[in-house]
């Protein structure tokens, strides 16, 4: 009788590692950012500042988009809701209620720059209609005029900031202060969501 030939058994194959989740980005929003768009809000307004560029008719950085409001340009106003310190920016807000103007924060800075074709982060930047994206727009716009209002506003006077609730004054904080307390709409709710104190002034940075 020949001898059988042996056949090794063939090694099991190892199964594949699963792919790691990509790291959560985590976004620190500064206690103004109210009314804070939604995710998919979001992505709305990003892909509406897209469409914008490609036809140069955005305006961006806190300089040049109260330039173009004081002179009555008409537009949704995106903000960035992680921008410090908040004196930069926090007279913005006031000057859209003022003259109407629909305003948002999105969470972050580096996103908003992002869709606005830059590589540098952007805290501010105001989407003007056109006939283009007028869809996009309009539907954006009726999501940002929907969203529940701050109860009050943030107001920089030289070295402090005061926050003036609808009806009187809330509270005043001097910038060297540690603390800062706020108010803001619960969604959904009738009543009052009061904030946690939020640390001010950013650590490493001197504002006494």
């Amino acid at each position: 009788m020949g001898k059988t030939k042996k056949v090794a058994p063939e090694a099991e194959e190892a199964p594949e590692a699963a792919p790691e989740a990509a790291p959560e980005v985590k976004v620190t929003l500064n206690p103004i950012c109210t009314p804070l768009a939604s995710r998919k809000l979001s992505k709305k307004l990003y892909k509406c500042v897209k469409k914008a560029v490609k036809v140069k008719n955005i305006r961006r950085g806190v300089k040049e988009v109260q330039k173009f409001i004081n002179k009555g340009e008409k537009g949704i106003v995106v903000l960035a809701g992680d921008t410090l310190p908040i004196d930069v920016y926090c007279h913005l807000p006031v000057m859209c209620e003022d003259r109407n103007l629909p305003y948002a924060y999105i969470p972050s800075k580096t996103d908003l720059g992002s869709s606005a074709g830059s590589k540098r982060p952007t805290c501010v930047i105001l989407i003007k209609p056109h006939a283009d994206y007028q869809e996009a727009y309009d539907e954006c716009e009726q999501e940002v005029s929907s969203l529940p209002k701050p109860l009050g506003r943030f107001v920089s006077t030289g070295n402090s900031c005061s926050y003036k609730l609808y009806g009187g004054l809330l509270g005043q904080m001097r910038t060297g202060s540690l603390f800062l307390r706020y108010l803001k709409v619960s969604s959904g709710s009738s009543g009052l969501n009061r904030a946690p104190l939020s640390v001010w002034p950013p650590a490493g940075r001197d504002l006494g």
